[in-house]
């Protein structure tokens, strides 16, 4: 592990900018259109599609955090939540544990 921390690293994973080149077959974006994505940090990065068209309004900063927030918004996803459900049993109701949550 020490070794690793002495050898250059591309940290991150978030990235704002301007669409430079626009690969054949590739629809949806253009030349000089900001966006966000998903790859390492640096001065001009190559990712299959950008995660999304960066809104206008939002600086680049704020816009940044849009995979962050991806990647939150999957992990709720993966638990998938429900809305709890309340239920009577005679017998909680003995025991005091009622209304219950299941």
């Amino acid at each position: 592990m020490q070794s690793k921390l002495d050898q250059p690293l591309a940290l991150g994973y978030c990235n704002v900018g301007r669409v430079l080149e626009v690969g054949a077959g590739v629809e949806g974006f253009a030349l000089g259109e900001r966006v966000v994505s998903n790859g390492k940090h640096a001065e001009a990065v190559v990712v299959r599609k950008p995660l999304r068209p960066h809104p206008e309004g939002v600086d680049d900063e704020s816009a940044a955090f849009t995979v962050l927030g991806a990647i939150a918004l999957q992990g709720i996803r993966l638990i998938q939540p429900t809305l709890v459900r309340r239920w009577w049993s005679p017998a909680w109701a003995l025991s005091g544990s009622w209304p219950c949550r299941s």
